[in-house]
């Protein structure tokens, strides 16, 4: 009887990243409602939600009236009740694990402050529309954990993940990788990859970053050579390698 060959599972490159991802749409005449079927004009990289632009954001956009999407992750450092407290001159719609908290799509300086909501994950999805109407382009974001003051968000806590798929390579060819979530929910489901070239490759959507699962290797005749212990948290963009243990 054959002793089967064990491995371990390393993480070799995280997908996520500081800051957040900033979609810039250009529009004309009538503002859209919403950037779903637009192509942005830019997208970059900002590390803070606080900002006052004068004429155009980014030289590459060909005009002043833009629309603003920005879409992260919001780390907190402390779990509780919190607020938000928005400043814009423009219309505005914010999000927080897909609620929407402002709806205020109308083209005027506005003050808006959330209702309160409790933050009990790590890490909270967070996205914002923006429209400017005029050359001055203002946005103010501001957090408050009740019981505190109204602060900017410190740019230590706002990351993005840089994609929908993870990698997990040197695996033999006709291995399988099984994730399995630890919590249930409608989005999240089992998944299964078998590697091809040593390479397998799982696709993780958006609405289901990050996810905290258990991984499992099993070769090309089913057999266990993996199973983790301790849940993974996984990324959009993450590589992770197996090894065989020696």
């Amino acid at each position: 009887m054959s002793t089967i060959k064990r491995g371990v599972l390393l993480r070799e490159k995280s997908g996520l990243m500081e800051g957040l991802l900033a979609r810039f749409y250009e529009w004309r005449n009538n503002v859209p409602s919403n950037v779903d079927n637009m192509s942005p004009a830019v997208e970059t990289i900002i590390f803070k939600l606080s900002n006052t632009w004068i004429g155009k954001p980014d030289d590459r956009l060909k005009r002043n009236h833009y629309i603003l999407e920005i879409k992260g992750y919001i780390k907190i450092d402390e779990r509780g009740l919190y607020r938000f407290h928005i400043v814009s001159n423009g219309g505005i719609r914010f999000w927080i694990n897909n609620s929407l908290l402002v709806d205020s799509w109308v083209p005027r300086l506005q003050k808006n402050i959330s209702s309160t909501l409790q933050l009990s994950k790590l890490y909270n999805k967070i996205r914002i529309l923006y429209y400017n109407y005029e050359k001055l382009g203002r946005l103010e974001v501001l957090w408050e954990r009740i019981g505190g003051k109204p602060v900017e968000i410190p740019h230590k806590n706002l990351f993005f993940s840089i994609g929908k798929y993870v990698f997990f390579t040197n695996i033999p060819d006709n291995f399988t990788v099984v994730i399995t979530p630890v919590e249930y929910s409608r989005i999240s489901e089992i998944k299964k990859c078998v590697s091809i070239n040593g390479i397998c490759t799982l696709e993780l959507g958006e609405d289901e970053q990050p996810l905290d699962c258990l991984i499992s290797v099993l070769n090309e005749n089913g057999e266990l050579v993996f199973r983790s212990t301790e849940p993974f948290t996984l990324w959009g963009g993450d590589v992770y390698r197996f090894d065989f243990q020696s």
